[in-house]
Parts: C-alpha cells; structure tokens; sequence
C-alpha cells in the first residue's frame, strides 16, 4: 500500500502593507462609484422618487463594472472577505463594510457608514414588493411566478384559465401580434372572471406587436395541388387520401359521368399516371389514392370504368399557390422593399417593414426565421438587398412567409410604438395589468410608451420592457434609467430574437449580464422563450430544458408558451421552481440540509 504524501498548503498570511494595498484599491472603488453618482445627478433627478434609490445602486454598479475586479476579488477572498461576487442589489453598502473589515485587520479605526446608505435587505426588499406588484402576492413555497401565453382557443375556453390556474400560473399573456380585439376581450373578462371566483390573483399582460420584421408571401406560381396517403413504418398504406371532387376543377362532363368504383388517372407534372378511384356519389362525391399524386392545372385526365376508357379531358385551372423559395448554402436570395415579390425575379421574398431596410449595407449580417437561415448582404438597390446564404442546414430549407428577419449590424430607426399598437393600447391598457413593449431600441422608446399609456389613461399599468436586440442590450443601461421615470417595471429576456441578434454563442453570457444589471436596479426579470417549450408541445421535456427550467429560478418570473400540453407544463414548472428556490437565490447557493450528506 502506498503510503499517502502530505502537500503542504500554501498560506496567505498578508503584511500591513498587503492590506494597506487591498484598502487603497476598496476606497479608489468607493470613489469611483460616489463621483459616478455625482456625474449622474441629472438622470437621477429624473427618476421618480420611488425608484430613484434603485436608480442610484444601478449607476453605482455600473460604475463598479468599468474595472475589471478579478485580482482584488482573489485578494479578497485570499484574507477571508468578501470577494464582492454578490454585491449587485447593494453596492456601496458592500463596498464600505469590506473596507471596514480591512480597517479592522490592519487595527485601524472603523470608520461609520451611516443610514444614508441603504442597508444589505433594501434592495432584496425593493425587489420583493415590486415583483409583488407587478405579478401578483407568491405563491407558498414559490416567489417565481408563472406567465402563460393564451392561444387562439382560449376565448372560448374558459375554463384553460381555471385549470392554468389551478396548476400554478399567475399572469396571463395575450399576445397582441395574433387574434383580435374580440379575442382579447374575451381573454381578459376569462382571467378576471378566475379571479372572482376562486381567490387566484392573475395578473393579465398584453404584449404590443411592435415593429417585427418579417418575410412577404413568396410569388404565387401556377397552382399544384398534392395528395399524399398517410404510410406506415414499412410504407404500408394506412390511410388513403380522400378529396371531395367539389373542391377539383373537374369538366362538368367528366364530373357528370363518375360513378363510385371508376378510375380517374391523372398525369401528373413528374409524367406519370396515378389512379384515384371514385369512393363516393352524389353531393359527397370523393376520390380516394393510395399513391402520391400532385395535381397540376391542365393535368391530362382519363376516366376508366371495368377497364376501358370511357372519357378523356383535362383539369381545369387550379387556384395559385405560394411557393417559397428553397435555400443552399450559396444560394443568393432577393429581399424585396414590398410585401409580394415579383415571381420573375425568383428566388426572392417580400418583407412586411420596406423601412427597415433603408440603412442596410453590403457586408452586413441578415439573419432568417429565428437563426435557422443566415447570410450577408452583397448587393443594395432601390427595389431591395441581395444576400448570399452562408447558414443553413445541408439539405437546404424553405424560405417560408411570415418568418423573423433580424438585421443584427443595421441601425433601424423606426418608432417601438406602431399605429397598430396606439389602437391596442387606447382600448386595453386600462383594462390589463401589464403592458410589454415589443422591439424597445432606446431609451425614447421607453418614454414613448410612459406617453401613449398616459394618453390611454393607464396610470396603474406595469411596462414590460422586451430585451431581443443587440441594441437594446448595448442601451440597456439608459433603457433602465427611463424606465425608472415612471414607474415599476420589469424586463423580459426575450432570448429567441436575442440570440440570433448577439450570437447564440453569446447568448448565455448576454442574459447573465441582463440579470445582474437588472438586480443592480431592483428590477424584476421575467425569463421567456422555449422554456419547457418540448412539454409544452408533445408532454414530454427534454433533459436540458429541465435544466434551462431550473435556471430560470434566478428570474422573478417565467413565461411559458402556449402548446396542447400547456397545462401539464405548468404544473412541472412549478414543482421545479419549488424545488430549485430551497437550493439557489439569484447568484447566492442557498444550504439547507441535504439528505444525500448523511452517508454513514
């Protein structure tokens, strides 16, 4: 048996002046953050009286994060101190009782803080009642609250709210981009009626569309049509397709002749001849395939009845169809500056904002349905851009219509706040509790919304402010500071258009940032998009968004979307935030006793 070989630890016993050192670095840090506050006195004065302390720990963050701390933070922790790893909702409290405990060390006089200096707990208490506020009282157990997005259905379902309810959500979202005005209001009298009756406190937030970007109808071409039985594993036919022939331009002479148990062969564009059999007469007079066959205006048709053929003639003209253009790596699509595309100047989309492309330049990035197709301008002309495809799948993928464009190196100047929005808002904000704003950009975009809910007379209604741009998060600072002129606030790390905005490499860097800026400012986050998105859709999670699930404890609150399983996903969000609050708050590990630990 090898016997074992003690390693010596190394010390850290630290000299006077080590720690004179340590000291001077702490009150250089101290100042720094006081002459910060003092160079934003103007915006601080701009903040209501509610928040401006909030205000005043934000600047003094920010100005603690201009200095890359790491050497004094080792320092720190090499003496037993607080590396300030934690100080983000009290910083200049933190600051002052680390540079006391060195005084102590070196037997110096302690110096006093004083009350002027919000004290450890105001921050976490600031945050506790805006959450509050915003999301509704906690639940037992669970400070994170729940947000739903409603899908279409839920106007006419309204006992999904019950049931969501039931399962642990707190805020409804009505997502302001789908449905309708009718829609809306019957969503709203739904959660309202919840809380009537049963004591839940849902709190409803209405999410503005904005100024999304995305792609056009793509060119109508000439119409096909396809027919396609459902197949087993072995290719087996499981279901044949059946078409009502009302729905096919047949002649009336042909349609006049069929009779069940006929043969229709239909030549397609491929030149083949396909059987369809006639299944059913009369009014419900029905086709039925067992291969694919796709049906073309003009397709070339013969009607077979006990193996002759009886009638010849042809389709008659099918209605056009959208067809996407299809993408490789190196394909070179046309982005137009109008909706529909001109289908001779194919492979080309349309686009839904021609503004946003006025200050688009050759070699910037243009980025397609959430991330999923990439590439960079090559070519700007009055009728569009041209962008040669780097990024996409092998096979290739459809350019499909109503598809995110995002345009991640290209100022857009364009109002956060549509004409659309200014109709939703003068008829809902008084009426919800929280009012997000899609494609915030600046801090004029934040004032903007504090006018329009004004104008709405929506003086109780919380803004929501979307983080999903790379712009946005480079003005995060400025966008919190106006925000904090109003009201209490929260922020949305919408982490879909943000990662393809920032880079999906970047994207797990960027929402830490964004929470710790936001508990800088005491406010609450909501962490949204594809949480739990699997479950919610098929019920059943994948291993690494229970993870992502779990993480998202660190938010004050977590939005799921709308799926057939909605209920079920709400029901596991909330047993996994229960269970990660007992172990993890904000950045701090919270040690309760673990079971596991007892190994005798």
């Amino acid at each position: 048996m090898t016997a074992e070989i003690p390693v010596p630890l190394p010390t850290t016993a630290a000299t006077s002046a080590d720690l004179a050192r340590i000291a001077a670095e702490l009150d250089a840090l101290i100042e720094r953050v006081r002459r910060a506050e003092k160079d934003h006195a103007a915006a601080l004065a701009d903040c209501t009286p509610a928040l401006r302390d909030s205000a005043r720990n934000l600047v003094h963050y920010l100005a603690l994060r201009q200095v890359d701390l790491r050497p004094l933070q080792a320092a720190l922790r090499a003496q037993g101190l607080s590396s300030l790893g934690r100080l983000e909702s009290c910083v200049l409290r933190t600051l002052l009782t680390v540079r006391n405990a060195l005084h102590g060390l070196c037997g110096e006089a302690l110096q006093p803080i004083g009350d002027a200096v919000p004290c450890f707990t105001a921050g976490d208490a600031a945050l506790g009642i805006r959450r509050e506020q915003l999301f509704g009282p906690r639940r037992e157990g669970r400070d994170a609250s729940i947000m739903v997005t409603m899908p279409s259905s839920a106007a006419s379902d309204p006992g999904l709210f019950q049931a969501l309810a039931d399962a642990g959500m707190d805020v409804v979202r009505i997502n302001a981009a789908h449905d309708g005005p009718d829609a809306w209001r019957a969503m709203l009298e739904h959660a309202r009626a919840v809380a009537r009756t049963d004591g839940h406190h849902l709190r409803v937030s209405i999410d503005l569309a904005g100024p999304k970007l995305r792609t056009g109808p793509p060119a109508a071409t000439l119409g096909v049509l396809k027919l396609k039985p459902r197949r087993g594993p072995r290719g087996e036919v499981l279901e044949p397709r059946r078409v009502a022939v009302a729905g096919l331009p047949l002649p009336a002479e042909l349609r006049g002749a069929l009779r069940p148990g006929d043969r229709l062969d239909i030549h397609d564009p491929r030149g083949r001849w396909r059987e369809a059999v006639v299944v059913a007469a009369g009014e419900a007079l029905a086709l039925e395939c067992v291969h694919t066959i796709y049906l073309e205006s003009g397709a070339a048709l013969r009607l077979r009845r006990g193996g002759h053929v009886v009638a010849e003639s042809r389709l008659g003209t099918l209605p056009p169809v959208e067809q996407p253009p299809r993408v490789v790596p190196g394909s070179r699509v046309r982005v137009l500056r109008r909706t529909a595309p001109d289908p001779s100047r194919a492979p080309c989309v349309g686009c839904t904002l021609p503004r946003a492309l006025e200050h688009v330049a050759a070699g910037q990035r243009v980025w397609f349905d959430d991330g999923h197709i990439g590439g960079r301008v090559v070519g700007v002309d009055a009728d569009g851009i041209e962008v040669d495809i780097d990024h996409v799948k092998p096979g290739g993928a459809w350019l499909r219509a109503g598809k995110g464009i995002n345009l991640p190196d290209t100022r857009i100047d364009l109002p956060a706040l549509s004409a659309e929005d200014h109709a939703v808002l003068a008829e809902f904000a008084a009426a919800v509790d929280l009012v997000a704003l899609s494609f915030v950009q600046s801090p004029d975009d934040v004032l903007a919304l504090h006018a329009a809910l004004d104008t709405a007379g929506a003086a109780t209604a919380a803004v929501v402010l979307k983080i999903e741009t790379r712009r946005a998060f480079e003005a995060l600072p400025r966008i919190l500071l106006a925000a904090m002129q109003r009201g209490p606030f929260a922020v949305m790390v919408a982490r879909g258009d943000l990662a393809v905005e920032v880079g999906f490499e970047r994207l797990a860097e960027v929402q830490e940032e964004i929470l710790w800026l936001c508990e800088a400012a005491h406010a609450p986050v909501i962490w949204a998009t594809q949480v739990l998105e699997d479950m919610a859709k098929t019920g059943l999670p994948s291993r690494a968004e229970v993870t992502d699930a779990a993480m998202a404890e660190r938010a004050e609150c977590v939005m799921l979307n709308k799926g057939p399983f909605i209920v079920d996903t709400v029901a596991l969000l909330d047993d996994v935030l229960r269970r990660m609050q007992a172990h993890q708050h904000k950045k701090s590990a919270m040690l309760r006793r673990l079971a596991v630990s007892d190994f005798r």
